[in-house]
């Protein structure tokens, strides 16, 4: 095999400490050292880490931070808080670099994930359990006067994170005082699954693998809802999906064709479930069935196979629990 030059702009932290654009370190340290550890593995590899693009500037069409040019690499690899936008600098220059060199995750599927009306429409059209949904305007709010008559629905911030902003509707009274206060256009709205805390697993999927699974401490609900004021991510408790709800999962990978994901799915009180959102920057925690250096391993697999180069991982992967990809 030739030689690889891989980028890496993965920033880190100690401890689950509250993720933002200035502190934008989202894996753990024990991760990255795994993880380094990992790709060190692949031969005639060269790494540059630390390309934060972020920073980087746009010349006729060459993307370069610190003076390198991402049109020699191989594959970045990327993992940290961004500018979520839709037309942010930042999601433009991935862009840039996906014209260039292999993305890990490109441009095309994080806005799909990062925009809650973009990954429902995806979903729906995909054959995909989604709650019902509408997006409307101050225009034509006129139109929510029977759906909330009947059931309550949940709006939510179309870029929203960690469950800040998520409100639920029970009245349409309160739904347009909201909208016209709101400086948004668009509004995007969701039919409210009842459901308990114990009805909610997320789950995710790595190159169409599944590594983790995951329900949450009581402490991380609001009431009917996930909610993590801190920005710190964590308070994951290990928890099997059924067949149904990993299946749901590997089908949402191919639909959104981001190479990491993680699935939230809920099961309502009649016993369906329902994809709610879909993250794409996964939580990937080391926990009592799945270690870091496990996590790391299939990351690099990921990495390995995007380069058209076989990796033996050596940490315990079970694929017939792991994920179910044709």
């Amino acid at each position: 095999m030739g030689g690889y030059k891989i980028g890496l702009w993965l920033p880190t932290r100690a401890s689950l400490s509250t993720i933002s654009i200035a502190t934008p370190g989202m894996w753990l340290e024990e991760m990255k050292a795994s993880f380094t550890t990992a790709l060190a593995r692949i031969p005639n590899v060269t790494v540059i880490d630390g390309l934060d693009f972020r920073e980087a500037r746009i010349h006729n069409g060459s993307i370069i931070v610190d003076e390198v040019d991402f049109a020699d690499l191989d594959l970045f690899f990327w993992f940290g808080e961004i500018d979520r936008a839709y037309d942010s600098f930042h999601i433009s220059v991935l862009d840039a670099i996906g014209q260039k060199t292999i993305v890990i995750n490109d441009a095309v599927g994080l806005r799909i994930a990062l925009d809650k009306l973009a990954t429902q429409l995806q979903l729906s059209c995909n054959g995909i359990p989604v709650p019902e949904f509408f997006a409307v305007t101050r225009r034509n709010i006129e139109c929510m006067k029977g759906p909330i008559s009947r059931k309550p629905y949940l709006l939510k911030p179309r870029l929203g994170t960690f469950g800040i902003g998520i409100t639920m509707i029970t009245s349409y009274d309160q739904l347009v005082d909201i909208v016209d206060y709101s400086e948004a256009d668009v509004h995007f709205i969701e039919e409210y699954i009842e459901s308990t805390p114990e009805d909610f697993i997320g789950i995710n999927v790595v190159g169409g693998n599944i590594v983790s699974s995951y329900g949450k401490e009581r402490s991380k609900f609001a009431g009917w809802k996930v909610f993590d004021r801190g920005r710190r991510g964590g308070g994951m408790v290990d928890k099997t999906p059924s067949p149904e709800q990993a299946q749901i999962a590997i089908d949402v990978y191919r639909a959104t064709k981001l190479d990491l994901l993680g699935v939230d799915i809920v099961k309502s009180r009649g016993g369906r479930n329902f994809v709610v959102d879909v993250n794409s920057f996964p939580g990937l925690y080391p926990t009592s069935t799945r270690s870091a250096k496990d996590i790391a391993e299939i990351v690099v697999e990921l990495i390995a196979q995007k380069l058209g180069h076989s990796f033996e991982a050596h940490g315990a992967f079970d694929r017939q629990t792991a994920g179910m990809i044709a």
